[in-house]
């Protein structure tokens, strides 16, 4: 057994090696500094496709050639903030959005003897 005993003298004369301490190594930096700039783009990533979103017109309302009349964009379906927006946007002036978004209350009939709580308040003298 000759490999046994070269084996043996081998093993009697290993002396282990004292192993130097970690260094720090600059991957954490690293990974930090990649996390951020993923976060970044996807927020990126995130602002761009809510702004493309929100820039495209409304899918009920078409335009064509000449802008719908106000009063019947208005008139249509409850005002959201999109509505209005498009309201703003397609009106000739302010003043003709804001005529389109005032909310037109029907007159309600008074049954004969007996008064309008609103025609009261209107008749009441409030100066001393």
């Amino acid at each position: 057994m000759p490999d046994d005993e070269q084996f043996e003298r081998y093993l009697k004369q290993f002396r282990p090696v004292v192993a130097e301490p970690p260094v720090a190594s600059p991957r954490p930096a690293r990974f930090w500094l990649w996390s951020l700039a993923a976060t970044a783009a996807l927020a990126l990533i995130i602002a761009a496709v809510l702004a493309v979103r929100f820039h495209l017109k409304p899918a009920g309302i078409v335009l064509t050639g000449r802008s719908p009349a106000v009063g019947q964009l208005a008139s249509a379906q409850p005002l959201t903030l999109r509505r209005a927006n498009d309201l703003l946007s397609q009106a000739p002036t302010f003043e003709a959005a804001m005529d389109g978004l005032a909310f037109h209350s029907e007159r309600i009939q008074v049954p004969p003897g007996r008064e309008s709580a609103l025609e009261n308040l209107g008749k009441e003298n409030l100066q001393p």
